[in-house]
């Protein structure tokens, strides 16, 4: 199934016990879950897919393609870091899905699902090259050892009075 917004549905024979109605809604920024950490949403006008029913599963993968927006990926990246990620509502994260093929021509992704729920073509970002701390015996040696008494005002201990009672003041 193929519709305006270059989204495709590929089911073979026996992915679906019953004659099922399929639907797709497209999503905006404010409908979709949070994205994880690093996560870029490449995927265009429509900011994400909603199949229904949502959560249905199928007896077979079926082949679900996503289109992207080539402008909207990070510099550095390509084509091929653009993979199709869904929300999976246990975990509260995207995970990716299993990936066919990215066809560079209708700049879409093609992968496999066996079921439906939020979709969206992402890349994820990962530092290039994470600093290593390491420990420099020497970026120390000018820190003064703490003292417990810093900023305590000593007092003399206060001595009985007649009475017999010791007061401070």
């Amino acid at each position: 199934h193929s519709n305006e917004t270059g989204v495709e549905i590929e089911a073979d024979k026996g992915a679906v016990q019953k004659s099922t109605k399929i639907k797709m809604i497209t999503l905006r920024d404010r409908d979709l879950p949070a994205l994880d950490v690093g996560m870029v949403n490449v995927t265009g006008k429509a900011k994400g897919f909603r199949f229904l029913p949502h959560g249905m599963k199928f007896k077979k993968k079926v082949k679900v393609k996503l289109p992207y927006n080539k402008h909207l990926i990070p510099p550095g990246f390509n084509d091929e870091d653009v993979r199709t990620y869904f929300f999976d509502e246990a975990s509260g994260r995207w995970v990716v899905l299993e990936r066919e093929n990215v066809d560079t021509a209708s700049s879409s992704v093609v992968s496999k699902s066996d079921h439906f729920t939020d979709m969206i073509n992402a890349v994820v970002q990962v530092p290039e090259s994470p600093e290593k701390v390491s420990f420099n015996p020497t970026q120390i040696k000018d820190i003064k050892v703490a003292n417990p008494a810093a900023k305590v005002n000593l007092i003399e201990p206060p001595k009985a009075d007649n009475q017999g009672d010791a007061r401070l003041s």
